[in-house]
């Protein structure tokens, strides 16, 4: 993968809010962290220096987040590109780096970081 970053958008997804590329992200291990909140819910260990990237949500109620990888090699398997059907896996085709998301309260999150955060039901 030459370059993957993460961006909100405005729920039309026309006005880009933040972005967040994989340079200038706080990657840990094989690991990456990504809060997304208002500036006034931000939690106040989602910075860099704990290993999280934080990204702004916007001032309308819904928004759009868009991952985006370019540039992949011919062979990496893993890309979102190579989902060439509406019916294929998506969390197949993309496996360990299909991102995975939670919701979690501010307070949730400053207590014990994202692992802190309930999961979803399989």
């Amino acid at each position: 993968m030459r370059y993957w970053s993460f961006c909100t958008y405005d729920s039309e997804g026309e006005a880009l809010v933040g972005c967040a590329p994989d340079y200038q992200s706080a990657i840990r291990g094989q690991g990456f962290t990504l809060v997304v909140s208002s500036p006034a819910n931000r939690p106040a260990n989602a910075t860099a220096a704990n290993g999280v990237t934080w990204l702004p949500w916007g001032d309308q109620p819904a928004a759009q987040i868009v991952y985006r990888n370019m540039l992949p090699s011919a062979s990496f398997p893993y890309a979102a590109e190579s989902i060439t059907s509406p019916t294929q896996s998506v969390t197949q085709t993309m496996g360990p780096y299909y991102p995975s998301g939670v919701y979690c309260s501010t307070a949730t999150f400053e207590r014990g970081g994202w692992s802190s955060c309930p999961r979803a039901a399989s």
